[in-house]
C-alpha cells in the first residue's frame, strides 16, 4: 500500500497532476483512493467525527453549556485537517485499495495540514495526562477520557502513515527555489520528495511528457508541456494525463529513514535531511524535540538512547541539520 502526497507551488497545476497520477495508476491496474484536502470531509465519513463531538460535547457540558452539534464543529480551525488525516490513514488499512493519492495543494497549504497532524495528538495526550483531565466531572468523565483517546489514536495512526509517504511537488521552471523550500517542509514532516513534476513546460523544449535530472533539486524532473493554441482541448488533456501512467514505476523507492543517528566519540549525532539555506530552530522539552523550519513547527520524539542524553548543540550543514548529544550521567548507567 503506497500514500503519495501531491503538492507544489500555487497556480502551477497540483490538482490537475494528483488526478492524472490517480488516473494513470489505474490505467495501470492499480486500485486507488484519492483524497482532496481543498473538500470538506462530509459529516460522519470518518469516527473521527464521532469521537470529537462526544469529547468536545462532554467537555462543554463539564463547564455547564448546552450540548453540542456536531455541525458546530464544522467552523474549527484544523478540525478538517484532523478529519482527513483520519479518513486518509482508515482507507490505507483498506485491502482493496494498493494506493492513495493526497491532494495537498500548495505548499502552505500542505504544511498547515501537516503541522496539525504532528502536534495535535501529543497536545490532546498532554492534557490527558495532565491536570485538565481531573477536572472533568460531569457526566461522565470516563466518557470523555476514552473518547480522547480513541481520537488521539486516530491522529497518530495519521501522522504515521504520512511518516512512510513519498511525495510529488509540482511546480513550473522558474519555481526552483519555491520547490526547494516546499521539499524541506516536506522533509521536516517526514514525507520524502520522490519525483519533481515541472508543468507547463514550452512546447519547442519538450514535446510530451519526458523524464531527465536536475542536479539543483536533485530529484528526478517528470516534464509536461503547456497546451499551445494547436492542440484540441481534449486531445491536450488526455496528452497530460497519459504523461503520468509510468510516474509511478518512476519513483525511487524510500532508502532512508527521516533522520538518522551515528556513533560520535562518547556521544551521538542526530542528523535530519531538510533543505540547503532552511532557517531552523531546536528546542527541547522532556523526550521531545521541538523543530521549527522556515516557520513550520514538528514535535520529534526523540529514540530510547537520545532521551538519556542531553542535547550539546548543532546546526544546518548543506541541507541537513545535523545536532550532537552526549550522555547525562545523572541517567546514563556506567558500562561495566
Amino acid at each position: 500500500m503506497d500514500l503519495i502526497l501531491v503538492s507544489g507551488v500555487a497556480g502551477s497545476g497540483v490538482s490537475t497532476v494528483a488526478a492524472g497520477l490517480a488516473h494513470g495508476m489505474r490505467e495501470k491496474g492499480f486500485s486507488t483512493a484519492e483524497f482532496d484536502s481543498a473538500v470538506r470531509p462530509p459529516l460522519g465519513a470518518s469516527s473521527v467525527w464521532s469521537d470529537a463531538t462526544s469529547t468536545f460535547g462532554v467537555w462543554l457540558k463539564t463547564l455547564g453549556a448546552a450540548g453540542l452539534a456536531p455541525e458546530e464543529l464544522n467552523g474549527l480551525p484544523g478540525l478538517n485537517d484532523l478529519v482527513m488525516g483520519a479518513m486518509v490513514a482508515s482507507t490505507l488499512s483498506d485491502p482493496n485499495v494498493d494506493a492513495v493519492i493526497w491532494d495537498l495543494g500548495s505548499f502552505r497549504e500542505a504544511g498547515r495540514t501537516l503541522q496539525v497532524l504532528d502536534s495535535v495528538p501529543m497536545l490532546l495526550d498532554r492534557l490527558l495526562t495532565g491536570s485538565v483531565a481531573d477536572k472533568l466531572s460531569a457526566p461522565d468523565p470516563a466518557a470523555s477520557v476514552s473518547a480522547w483517546y480513541r481520537l488521539v489514536t486516530h491522529l497518530a495512526r495519521a501522522r504515521e502513515v504520512i511518516n512512510r509517504s513519498r511525495s510529488v511537488v509540482v511546480g513550473r521552471s522558474s519555481d526552483t527555489a519555491a520547490l526547494l523550500a516546499g521539499m524541506g517542509i516536506l522533509r521536516l514532516y517526514g514525507s520524502t520528495p520522490a519525483t519533481v513534476i515541472v508543468n507547463r513546460v514550452s512546447k519547442a523544449n519538450k514535446t510530451k511528457g519526458s523524464t531527465d535530472s536536475d542536479t539543483a533539486l536533485g530529484l528526478p524532473v517528470f516534464r509536461i508541456r503547456e497546451r499551445t493554441k494547436a492542440d484540441p482541448l481534449p486531445a491536450w488533456t488526455a496528452s497530460r494525463v497519459d504523461s503520468t501512467v509510468d510516474l509511478l514505476d518512476q519513483l525511487p523507492p524510500i532508502s532512508t529513514p527521516a533522520w538518522t543517528i551515528a556513533k560520535r566519540g562518547n556521544g551521538f549525532r542526530l542528523t535530519l535531511a531538510l533543505r540547503p539555506g532552511a532557517k531552523v530552530q531546536v528546542g527541547r522539552r522532556g523526550d521531545w524535540l521541538l523543530l521549527v523550519c522556515d516557520g513550520y513547527a514538528r514535535h520529534f520524539e526523540l529514540p530510547p538512547v537520545l532521551k538519556r542524553c542531553l542535547l550539546e548543540g548543532g546546526g544546518m550543514r548543506a541541507g541537513d541539520l545535523i545536532l550532537g548529544f552526549v550522555p547525562n550521567p545523572r541517567v546514563w548507567r556506567e558500562q561495566p
